[in-house]
C-alpha cells in the first residue's frame, strides 16, 4: 500500500462485484435493470464497428 494515500486519511476500498450478480439478475427480471440497453453484441466482422463504438462511448457516453 502507498503511503502517501494513508497520510491523507484516504481510504482504499475493494468491491467484489460478484456479489450483486443475484441483485442485478433479480432487477433485470422485474425489470428494474435495462441490461438489454447496456449492451450490444458484434459478429466479429464487425470488429471494427464495434471498437469505433467503444471509443466513441469512452469518449461521449452511451450512444445506444
Amino acid at each position: 500500500m502507498h503511503n502517501d494515500i494513508m497520510s491523507e486519511g484516504k481510504a482504499m476500498i475493494g468491491v467484489n462485484e460478484g456479489e450483486a450478480v443475484p441483485k442485478l439478475i433479480d432487477y433485470y427480471k422485474k425489470g428494474l435493470f435495462p441490461l438489454d440497453r447496456l449492451v450490444k453484441f458484434y459478429n466479429f466482422d464487425q470488429i471494427n464497428e464495434a471498437l469505433a463504438d467503444s471509443k466513441a462511448v469512452a469518449l461521449h457516453g452511451s450512444q445506444f
